[in-house]
């Protein structure tokens, strides 16, 4: 009796305790990674400074970033080919892995494409997401209605569920597009994957 108790308690304790999830990746990276990590892994990738000389870091809403980012201008993923560009926190680790995928070309000369393309990219890279990752968060926050025949944006947290939580390891996608004025049903858009790694550190600060 006494060990059927104490197995009952081990039992509670362990369905009590938090739900660890497995840290996020791409592509082998991590929230510990570097940029010459990344390089190991795309040999070709290209560095930019998107600030002006002299300036190492800018500020977002999530706090600040480093002005150098890597990138590889085709990174094929589900029959297409992406812009992949990686951004660092200040001390130099991966904090953001962004893939954009643009459809037809701005200007007068540009081509337009039909919206069931963009659309049809963005569902299908839905599926290939939660196919992975299990199902989207419900009504994450900045999510928007699609105003036209494109646009949308789902969100993905890692092991820990699909009620939204701030913070952790996240994946992003998202769809929109513009009605080319000469040229009536025709679209410019773009689909992007944004992955955000945990800040691992701050756990430390607690």
């Amino acid at each position: 009796m006494r060990a059927a108790l104490t197995l009952i308690g081990i039992i509670n304790l362990l369905l009590a305790g938090p739900a660890v999830a497995e840290p996020l990746s791409f592509r082998g990276l991590s929230a510990s990674s570097k940029s010459s990590e990344v390089r190991k892994i795309f040999p070709n990738a290209q560095r930019k400074n998107i600030c002006r000389a002299g300036v190492d870091f800018f500020k977002t809403s999530d706090g600040e970033m480093l002005c150098e980012e890597l990138f590889v201008d085709n990174y094929a993923l589900n029959g297409l080919t992406f812009k992949a560009s990686f951004l660092f926190n200040p001390d130099g680790t991966l904090r953001h892995v962004s893939l954009l995928k643009q459809f037809g070309a701005y200007g007068k000369n540009g081509q337009g494409v039909p919206a069931t393309a963009i659309n049809s990219a963005f569902i299908s890279l839905a599926d290939l997401i939660s196919s992975k990752y299990g199902q989207e968060v419900a009504d994450p926050p900045g999510a928007f209605m699609r105003l036209g025949p494109v646009g949308g944006k789902r969100e993905w947290q890692p092991g820990r569920g699909t009620k939204w939580q701030h913070g952790g390891d996240r994946i992003a996608l998202s769809a929109d597009a513009i009605e080319k004025s000469a040229a009536p049903g025709l679209y410019v858009g773009s689909v992007q994957i944004f992955y955000s790694f945990a800040k691992k550190g701050e756990f430390d600060r607690f």
